[in-house]
């Protein structure tokens, strides 16, 4: 059996709370369409009166997205919580990869939006990648020694 080290659960742990933020994103996305009616200048229901198929397109894309996200975000806490918590090599990879491509990702989609999005979401941003970090660089000497 392996020894699963206390710096393990550690970053474990921190990679997947980052992780299961996402995953309750994906879901507000998925089913409650979180459209910001103060940023748009409009209601839904406006934007319904106008023409609906347009409020339809806009709830098709929200859900598709939420949907995309569930499953990675869902993927990458399962690896979180197992292989990655073992030391296995290809989790901390995989973390890396997944967790660096949606933070920054997300972080130049904010930058480059500017006003277009809350303002709450730059320092949330922030700090996810904060603890995202911690969480992949704490057990650096674990996976690669």
């Amino acid at each position: 059996m392996i020894a699963i080290s206390r710096i393990l659960n550690i970053a474990s742990a921190l990679i997947f709370i980052v992780d299961m933020i996402g995953v309750v994103y994906a879901l507000q996305n998925l089913f409650l369409i979180p459209i910001d009616e103060g940023l748009l200048g409009v209601t839904v229901s406006q934007i319904r009166a106008f023409n609906p198929n347009v409020m339809d397109q806009i709830t098709l894309l929200f859900q598709f997205m939420g949907l995309y996200m569930f499953g990675t975000t869902s993927s990458a806490a399962i690896i979180a919580s197992l292989p990655y918590r073992k030391g296995e090599k290809w989790a901390w990879y995989t973390q890396l990869i997944i967790g660096g491509i949606a933070l920054f990702g997300q972080l130049v989609l904010v930058y480059i939006a500017g006003n277009l999005l809350p303002a709450y979401m730059l320092p949330f941003n922030i700090i996810l990648i904060i603890l995202w970090s911690i969480g992949i660089i704490l057990p650096i000497k674990e996976f690669f020694s």
